[in-house]
């Protein structure tokens, strides 16, 4: 994948968390939404790679809204699980998009990280990572 076209995904992926303000109806699962809370570009396209291999997502999320027990295990939604809905939603057309939860994958932010929600980093840091002016966060700048 160019790395233009790995930036321009995250631009997407960015903009459909503010349209929606973080939060994914999700009213045939188990729970009526899901809400993102923080979302990181991470990995190679994060670093400035010219031909990153696919890109990496750490998101920070909870489900919740109403409590709807009908739909649990419908099979409507993937057994109900409004977390499965809402990421296929979020990266609806875009291609390689992986996710990372980042209560089990958190250290991969120790490489740097750009995040996407609720701030958009990423508008400033684009032109930067093209000419390999800019420098993710890393875990250890706030320690």
């Amino acid at each position: 994948m160019r790395q233009e076209v790995a930036i321009r995904s995250a631009f997407k992926i960015a903009e459909r968390l503010a349209a929606c303000d973080g939060v994914v109806d999700t009213p045939d699962c188990a729970w009526s939404q899901f809400r993102f809370n923080v979302v990181w570009l991470f990995g190679s396209t994060a670093q400035g790679k010219k031909e990153p291999g696919d890109i990496d997502i750490m998101y920070d999320a909870a489900s919740g809204g109403v409590w709807q027990p009908d739909n649990l295990f419908t099979g409507k939604s993937h057994k109900g699980h409004a977390d499965y809905v809402a990421l296929v939603w979020l990266r609806r057309g875009l291609k390689l998009v992986r996710y990372h939860d980042y209560y089990c994958d958190n250290f991969a932010l120790d490489h740097g990280a750009i995040q996407l929600w609720p701030v958009n980093e990423l508008v400033v840091a684009a032109d930067a990572l093209v000419t390999k002016r800019y420098r993710p966060v890393k875990r250890e700048d706030f320690e």
